[in-house]
């Protein structure tokens, strides 16, 4: 639930939002920037669980083949998946 403020009349409880121009543009920009949010909560959510499904792989990986990792293994992972991750993400379509 989203309100705008169009005219110069104290804004109610209902607009949060209070337009400058007063035109109806003023909408638009309101509700790109909420799709652009949107769209940023939703990449953030498959980054997750991309992310758990990389670690849950390695884990069975290790157990499969009865091997395990040092601590700057782990480090130096993340780190590569991460930064690896964060980078192409953008570039996914939604």
């Amino acid at each position: 639930h989203v309100g705008i403020a169009l005219s110069d009349a104290e804004a109610s409880v209902v607009a949060p939002f209070t337009s400058l121009d007063k035109t109806i543009t003023s909408v638009l920009d309101v509700l790109k920037e909420g799709r652009c949010a949107l769209a940023s909560a939703f990449a953030a959510y498959k980054y997750m669980i991309m992310y758990g499904q990389v670690e849950s792989i390695n884990q069975v990986a290790n157990a499969y083949l009865s091997i395990t990792f040092t601590e700057w293994c782990w480090v130096f992972m993340d780190g590569i998946w991460t930064i690896t991750m964060a980078f192409t993400l953008p570039l996914a379509r939604a």
